[in-house]
């Protein structure tokens, strides 16, 4: 549920977003955990590859994106908030078919932060998020070429007014702490996951068939939803950016799914839309393109 520079195996993907509000404003974060290595999914023909940087780009649908600090000092957060999550697709039918720092002063300009097990290039929106790659530490920065400017160009064409993250890792990353960002959205009245996937280094398709392999949930502030998160993690109090209560889905559709963003009308959670009927409640990814 990422695209990444160079060629990786991606394994065991959770995600959330979880509508808030700070100073009374509308206020998104997100968090992605994954886990990261280079190369063929064969440990066999990965080992006969050189390990080199590799990074990963997701785009966010807001503006004054920020790293939200606490998540990265816990230990089962992704956990907790997906545990009991039902599948997008029915066994049954399967089988029939065979800190706490969370708010922001506005910051245009793109800036490097270290978050753990990652080094992140932030931006508000287009402009040259390559222009601090120099400042990401030798053993995580990726190789400056055409390609990555083309990838990158790809992003800044498609998401004009979204806030982007560049996660630059060491070529092998299993971090037990999702990546963790918050933002003004910029249509409060959906709420969004980044989704777009590609793992070959090749620019990804939206709107392609795509076989997913992750597990997503969504929360908004105030709403008593399907699934309470019951945290294993001691914060000293409840943190502002941390859901009570979710929904989602493990999505396990094969073949189906259209490459891109999740994203829902907020009614869709707020009406209690869990699983199967969540799932189905998407905004398609070309229609977000229209936007």
């Amino acid at each position: 549920m990422c695209v990444t520079l160079n060629q990786a195996h991606i394994a065991s993907t959770l995600a959330c977003t979880y509508a808030t509000t700070l100073g009374g404003k509308p206020r998104h974060a997100s968090f992605y955990l994954n886990a990261a290595i280079n190369g063929h999914p064969s440990p066999i023909v990965r080992a006969q590859q050189p390990r080199k940087p590799n990074c990963m780009f997701l785009n966010f649908r807001g503006k004054d994106i920020q790293l939200v600090r606490g998540p990265e000092r816990t230990k089962h957060l992704m956990q907790d908030i997906t545990a009991d999550l039902p599948y997008a697709v029915s066994m049954r039918e399967l089988n029939s078919k065979g800190l706490m720092s969370f708010g922001a002063t506005s910051r245009a300009a793109p800036r490097v932060e270290e978050f753990g097990d990652y080094t992140v290039i932030l931006i508000d929106g287009p402009g040259d998020i390559l222009s601090l790659l120099e400042d990401v530490r030798p053993d995580r920065r990726p190789e400056r070429t055409q390609r990555l400017e083309e990838w990158v160009n790809f992003f800044l064409q498609f998401y004009p007014e979204d806030s982007f993250i560049l996660a630059c890792f060491d070529g092998e990353v299993a971090p037990i702490h999702p990546l963790a960002v918050s933002y003004d959205p910029n249509d409060p009245t959906q709420i969004s996951i980044p989704g777009l996937d590609g793992h070959e280094g090749d620019i990804p398709e939206i709107g392609g068939r795509v076989t997913r392999d992750f597990t997503v949930a969504v929360g908004v502030e105030g709403a008593q939803l399907r699934h309470e998160v019951n945290y294993l993690d001691r914060f000293p109090f409840t943190p502002e950016w941390a859901p009570k209560f979710v929904n989602g889905f493990i999505d396990n559709r094969e073949d189906e799914e259209l490459n891109g963003d999740y994203a829902w009308p907020i009614e869709a959670v707020l009406d209690n839309l869990d699983g199967t009927d969540l799932a189905n409640a998407q905004i398609p990814p070309l229609e977000l393109l229209k936007v």
